[in-house]
């Protein structure tokens, strides 16, 4: 049953804005990286889906910003794993927080 998990996890792969998560609802970041893009770096998030099958891939705000080594540590667990929760908006911001 592992094995089947594993495959569905990884062919159910959405990439969503932060505002298109569900408000209040805690996602698991399962890893972080940092890409460059048209308009800039920015940090990505591989988010596991609360329904327990897939993954959703989301860039962060600009203003969550993260260096190289933290990303690598969070990546490597050597700091304790977080939540991403999508809090809402306020005006054109997104409103987000880790547990």
């Amino acid at each position: 049953m592992a094995f089947l998990k594993s495959l569905q996890q990884q062919t159910e792969i959405r990439n969503l804005s932060i505002g298109e998560l569900t408000k209040d609802l805690e996602y698991p970041v399962n890893t972080m990286s940092t890409v460059e893009t048209k308009f800039g770096p920015a940090v990505q998030c591989v988010l596991q889906d609360p329904s327990g099958v897939g993954i959703i891939n989301v860039f962060l705000p600009k203003t969550v910003r993260m260096t190289g080594e933290e990303i690598n540590r969070y990546n490597l667990r050597e700091v304790d794993p977080v939540r991403l929760i999508f809090r809402g908006m306020n005006k054109r911001s997104f409103i987000i927080a880790f547990v």
